[in-house]
């Protein structure tokens, strides 16, 4: 491994390490993404209800007819940070199996295994990110969940006669929950919808279909963690943010849910830089990160146990 110039480095990556730590979740990739939302900000998505009247194209005149109604979801992007703290003359005890470099003047080298390191790094703020897109709550004292509103939170609060879908059936099973789930979804948006839950439901749904021999497992399911529900055209997906929910949602995600963020502008920064007053390598990553519904009444929310 080539250890190059630490400044050089950071600032050739910076848009892509932000890039993929924001939006490079299973979840945030199927997520429609609005950009250009400065963390701590709020911003609106406006949606157009349009409706159409047929009319006889025999006779003559003009006489508008349908509808068209302007409304707007408000979403709010949280502003996060991450700062770390990182002593060379330690690291160096316990890496000596990579090639290490530390120049004369610290500032000018590079931290050890500094691409390693921020890599780690970047993989840890995913795995934060997608969590806190499904279970995400401002009210939380979990300081890794209280930074904006995740889905659950959001459905919960955007519920009822007009708003999200949660099926009133009680289901034993994973099974039947996701049953319960695709009889629910809306038929304006059973053809682009998908069904999200948790690995570990997702792992009891397989099972369960294996045993009832109406699904036939094959090693390409380690891989994506998806599949087709028996009996329908509809995907089935897994993603870690649900996990020990037990929940489970349905929506066209792609048009239906927005992830916020900027990744237009200098907001965000991702930093790795030697301080001289600390005597160490500090990292610094900055982001604003936030999920909306756009259209409550086409998403169905489950919480099966």
């Amino acid at each position: 491994m080539t250890l190059s110039g630490l400044t050089a480095y950071v600032e050739e990556q910076k848009m892509p390490l932000i890039g993929k730590a924001v939006a490079g979740g299973d979840s945030a990739k199927l997520f429609r993404l609005q950009t250009g939302l400065k963390p701590g900000s709020k911003a609106a998505i406006n949606l157009l209800d349009t409706t159409i009247v047929l009319a006889d194209g025999n006779a003559c005149g003009f006489t508008a007819a349908g509808s068209d109604e302007f409304t707007q979801r408000l979403i709010e992007v949280g502003a996060i940070k991450i700062n770390k703290e990182y002593c060379d003359k330690e690291l160096r005890k316990y890496w000596t199996g990579y090639e290490v470099t530390t120049a004369a003047t610290r500032g000018e080298g590079a931290l050890p295994f500094e691409e390693y390191f921020l890599g780690e790094v970047q993989k840890q703020i995913i795995a934060a990110n997608e969590k806190g897109i499904w279970q995400g709550d401002t009210d939380s004292l979990n300081a890794n969940l209280n930074k904006f509103d995740g889905l659950i939170k959001i459905a919960a609060e955007a519920s009822g006669s007009t708003g999200v879908i949660i099926p009133s059936a009680s289901a034993a099973t994973v099974y039947d929950a996701v049953v319960e789930v695709v009889k629910s979804i809306p038929v304006a948006v059973l053809a682009e919808a998908k069904i999200v839950l948790g690995a570990d439901d997702f792992t009891a749904l397989a099972l369960e279909l294996t045993a009832k021999n109406l699904f036939h497992y094959t090693g390409e399911l380690n891989e994506t963690m998806e599949f087709k529900f028996p009996g329908t055209m509809l995907t089935v997906k897994a993603v870690k943010g649900l996990n020990g929910t037990n929940r489970i949602f349905a929506a066209d995600f792609a048009n239906n849910v927005v992830l916020g963020t900027d990744l237009e502008n200098d907001s965000e920064v991702f930093k790795l830089y030697f301080s001289e007053d600390a005597d160490a390598y500090r990292l610094k990553v900055e982001y604003g990160l936030g999920v909306q519904i756009a259209r409550p009444a086409e998403v169905v929310a489950y919480k099966w146990k």
